[in-house]
């Protein structure tokens, strides 16, 4: 299936009719323990990064996606200011532009970014890796890759997978395992896995810095898997499902199509994994009451690696991404305040 079907016909809001709605008892409560300031650090828009989609932060080195820019990543010093550009949307020999997402710390002072298209991952051993100076790994071939982070010497992939939720891929022996089944859906009990695949293909996915760990959370809808990686396997340590997805699903062309309705609640938008804790952005919002800031959060879930929830906190700011500065030890987002700007969020310490 090409990713032009992904990216239209999957997150299609339009108008149609609903076999039933969401289950409503199952709604998350969001009730706030404590509410919480992000402070402007930089605004991005004076550095001419239209669309944030990704960020990564290690002291003064800021990596940050964008989607309608020149280049796909760029490279912010903060300490001189100075931009550095990585993947030219230019066009390859066989056609298709250059088109990376799943930007993420690899656990060991580097970061990946994975074209979804061509099922490649590039991998920066640091963060001032030049531009051209990255390594690539390719995933198997026959299957869409949409989501790929590294976890120690595996590469961790989500995609429209048959055979299980995850992708486990060895680039030693170029072998990849498929694990675990797909959440539920409430109001369709009896999915095939190829449609729940579908259902279930908008996720973000983040690692533990040590790579014994995973998060990945649905963007449309409340559900949220954490996992642990050993010898070579995934386990399942607790799977959340605030929500239901709203959704329609009929054929077209012969094919199974997953229409989500505007009246859709959007789940977490952005996750990043820290040693102690995950750290999740949830929105709530549809498309519905506003098309261009459904995809904001104000709500931020601290949640372990047990999967319980420690903390939740309102933040002043919309958010749509997040990230954890172990050199600092601190949180930082992507705020709008209005413009886009790295902001940090002024977390207490709640593991004392």
């Amino acid at each position: 299936m090409k990713s032009v079907v992904l990216f239209t016909s999957l997150f299609l809001l339009g108008a149609c009719s609903f076999r039933q709605e969401e289950i409503t008892d199952i709604l998350p409560d969001m009730k706030q323990d404590e509410s919480v300031k992000a402070v402007v650090v930089e605004n991005l828009k004076a550095y001419g990064i239209r669309t944030p989609s990704g960020l990564v932060k290690d002291g003064d080195q800021v990596i940050v996606g964008d989607l309608k820019n020149t280049d796909n990543i760029y490279r912010i010093n903060l300490s001189n200011r100075q931009k550095k550009e990585y993947f030219p949307r230019v066009r390859t020999r066989s056609g298709g532009a250059v088109q990376v997402n799943s930007l993420s710390s690899d656990g060991n002072g580097g970061w990946t970014v994975f074209d979804f298209r061509t099922g490649q991952m590039s991998v920066a051993n640091t963060p001032v890796t030049k531009a051209g100076g990255e390594s690539t790994i390719q995933l198997p071939a026959g299957v869409q890759h949409l989501w790929a982070v590294r976890a120690g010497n595996y590469i961790l992939s989500t995609g429209l997978y048959e055979q299980g939720r995850y992708m486990l891929y060895s680039p030693d022996n170029q072998q990849g395992c498929y694990f675990l089944d797909y959440p539920e859906h409430a109001c369709f009990p009896e999915l095939k896995t190829e449609i729940k695949a579908k259902l279930f293909a908008s996720n973000v996915l983040k690692v533990r810095p040590d790579g014994t760990a995973f998060v990945c959370a649905d963007m449309y809808s409340g559900a949220m898997d954490i996992c642990r990686i050993e010898n070579g396997e995934i386990h399942l340590v607790r799977r959340l499902n605030f929500h239901s997805p709203r959704v329609s699903i009929r054929k077209q062309n012969g094919q199974s199509l997953v229409v989500y309705s505007r009246k859709n609640r959007f789940g977490f938008t952005d996750v990043c994994a820290a040693s102690d804790a995950v750290y999740a952005l949830y929105s709530g919002r549809t498309f519905a009451e506003d098309s261009k800031t459904f995809q904001h959060c104000r709500t931020l879930l601290v949640i372990g690696w047990d999967g319980e929830i420690r903390m939740t906190y309102g933040v002043d700011t919309d958010l749509t991404h997040i990230c954890y500065d172990s050199q600092e030890k601190e949180l930082y987002g992507i705020g709008y305040t209005p413009s886009s700007s790295l902001v940090r969020i002024q977390l207490p310490d709640i593991f004392e």
